[in-house]
């Protein structure tokens, strides 16, 4: 379908006249700032490690012929930790605003990182009610290095006034599982591009596993919301399992490469990388870019319950890529609104985009 322009929000205040992430030239200085922590960060971690050429081709040699699925597959034991979720009767918890409070549930990573806090995954759960496991599920994957979890307690609250459950999950090397001395998000992405790739299956094998036990609990009906790095994960997920309501991808990382090797994002790592060695151009490298790009794939569920959402002046996720990744997966709904990578225009739309499909509605 053809791209959409932004209409109105859904469930947040009216949105300046004038809101400054809006123009170009805000865009522009929001995500100037947001790149350049982003590299001084990348500059601190080339100093602790950067992936060599010997260990780039072993591990490239290693997943060379290993199908996408399997790559992010549960291994026969997954089942011996599993979450344990809050009881069918458990009541939503709110705090004196409103806003929905979480029941935290932690269980041990079933893909290990070395790190022992990284080690433990989380999610905030908000059960829509009593009997949560008879209402839907969104999961809620944020951006990378995001700073606090209140906006998306806020989104929960959106979602259960249209009687979903809401689980903001803590993505690898984030919140909860930033590993002591590291800033948050620190080490998600970085010249390790090895832990980068092991990362990202962290993340989808752990929501593999999240999902599998809220099924065995009784729950049925899930939806994806995911932004940037989550949306890197969330787009993989997407690719290896299905049955999802819907899938909103808002500026989501759809090309490891990319993300890499031209994204502004990436200047530091691109340094460090090439002073040992490794570059663009490195036997290997599509193996890589096959196990991390959504773009290479497609999702198991119908392009139609797929959204893209794209930024006028993103220069990270550009909405070029976007919008031929809309034309790859035919039939998937592609909107592009006036912001840089980093702004507020375009999750209340997504949100809005769900509702008016009727993605939102619940069964009966």
């Amino acid at each position: 379908m053809p791209p959409r322009r932004l209409l109105r929000t859904i469930d947040q205040p009216a949105l300046p006249p004038v809101a400054p992430w809006r123009s170009r030239a805000g865009a522009w200085v929001a995500d100037a700032f947001t790149l350049g922590v982003l590299n001084l960060v990348q500059t601190r971690q080339g100093r602790r490690h950067v992936t060599t050429p010997a260990e780039f081709a072993a591990y490239a040699a290693a997943h060379e012929h290993e199908p996408l699925d399997a790559f992010y597959s549960l291994p026969p034991d997954a089942g011996a930790d599993e979450p344990v979720l809050p009881p069918a009767d458990a009541p939503a918890r709110l705090d004196r605003d409103g806003i929905p409070l979480a029941y935290p549930i932690t269980w041990p990573s079933l893909h290990p990182s070395g790190f022992a806090a990284n080690d433990r995954a989380r999610v905030d759960f908000f059960p829509v009610g009593e009997n949560w496991p008879g209402a839907p599920t969104v999961f809620l994957l944020h951006a990378l290095m995001s700073a606090s979890d209140l906006g998306y307690r806020m989104w929960a609250r959106a979602f259960h006034r249209r009687g979903w459950n809401a689980c903001f999950v803590h993505l690898p090397y984030h919140y909860s599982r930033r590993p002591p001395g590291y800033f948050n998000g620190e080490l998600t992405i970085g010249s390790d591009m090895l832990r980068t790739a092991e990362g990202i299956r962290q993340g989808v094998k752990e929501l593999r596993q999240l999902r599998r036990a809220m099924q065995r609990a009784g729950a049925g009906g899930f939806g994806v919301w995911a932004t940037s790095y989550g949306g890197w994960v969330g787009s993989l997920w997407s690719c290896v399992e299905g049955g999802f309501r819907f899938v909103a991808l808002v500026q989501p990382i759809i090309d490891s490469l990319d993300v890499i090797w031209r994204s502004p994002a990436s200047r530091a790592i691109r340094r460090q990388l090439r002073r040992t060695g490794v570059t663009a151009d490195s036997p290997g490298m599509p193996t890589l870019g096959r196990l991390g790009s959504a773009s290479q794939h497609h999702p198991l569920d119908d392009p139609a319950r797929v959204l893209l959402m794209a930024g006028d002046y993103d220069t990270i996720v550009t909405p070029g890529s976007l919008r031929a990744l809309h034309e790859r997966w035919a039939g998937s709904r592609f909107v592009q609104g006036a912001q840089g990578h980093l702004g507020f225009t375009l999750m209340p739309e997504a949100f809005r985009q769900l509702e008016s499909a009727g993605f939102l509605q619940r069964p009966g």
